[in-house]
């Protein structure tokens, strides 16, 4: 009977939203506009906090409406995601939505579509509708269900249901105790790397997208790079604060200047 009970207890703790009869994301309606036709059949969601103060305005919710299964953790970042990286390399379609359940009123809408030449952006437009814009919106801690559908403009429809995942802060470290983290540690030494253009330094203390940039993106050897290293590296004294979550950090810097993180097999690394 012990053995039972912990087992469940171990269940319980890793995997909270299933032990709790937390059930999978159900999603239909599609994008299709300027050539593009994707229909949906995956949802998640991200509940975001914006402990860090960089969000912009009215976003509280991020939401992934896809044509194939994506991890919570491509969601996450402030004003890049993975799921961005990963729709402009073609391993993914659908939107991003991201909102405030408590405003009506207004939406961005980011679309995951693979660019028709490489390195363009993304296209993101801004909703809004003073009456509203959602059929129905419905939310509470663990779970977030919606209709979206725009009378006579049919060229983004969707209804969802599905549950809320969270990156929590765990920490908020200043001061000396910043100084010493291992987040700066791996600021300087990629500071050094770059100005070395040490290839594989800056793979092994990077994201996993982040580190295949550097296969076609090496940094570059100009004058003008290493001055903008060097006045990098003097802003790392700087640091105000390092906000730690579970799975991502971010390093703020003065004048709203930030350096992010993400926790890959057990390590941190350099996100951006």
């Amino acid at each position: 009977m012990v053995k039972a009970v912990l087992t469940f207890v171990i269940i319980l703790f890793l995997c909270p939203s299933r032990a709790l009869g937390q059930t999978a994301g159900t999603v239909s309606g599609h994008y299709a506009k300027d050539g593009a036709n994707i229909e949906f059949s995956h949802v998640v969601a991200l509940g975001l906090d914006n402990a860090e103060g960089l969000l912009e305005p009215n976003v509280g919710m991020r939401l992934v409406l896809s044509d194939r299964e994506v991890a919570v953790d491509a969601l996450m970042g402030i004003a890049f995601t993975p799921v961005e990286d990963m729709a402009k390399r073609g391993e993914v379609r659908g939107v991003m939505v991201e909102f405030d359940p408590r405003d009506r009123t207004t939406m961005t809408v980011t679309v995951l579509d693979r660019p028709a030449e490489p390195g363009q952006t993304l296209l993101r437009e801004t909703l809004s509708d003073s009456t509203g814009l959602w059929r129905k919106l419905a939310s509470d801690s663990t779970r977030i269900s919606g209709d979206y559908t725009r009378g006579n403009d049919q060229h983004l429809v969707f209804s969802f249901d599905a549950p809320i995942d969270t990156d929590p802060v765990v920490s908020t470290v200043t001061g000396a105790a910043a100084q010493d983290s291992i987040f700066l540690k791996l600021l300087r030494l990629r500071t050094q790397a770059l100005a070395k253009r040490d290839i594989a330094t800056l793979t092994r203390i990077s994201s996993r997208g982040e580190a295949a940039k550097y296969a076609t993106e090496p940094p570059p050897d100009t004058p003008e790079f290493r001055a903008f290293l060097a006045e990098q590296a003097k802003s790392l004294d700087l640091v105000l604060k390092i906000i730690v979550r579970g799975k991502t950090a971010i390093v703020l810097l003065p004048e709203n200047s930030w350096q992010s993180f993400v926790k890959e097999d057990g390590d941190w690394k350099l996100a951006d």
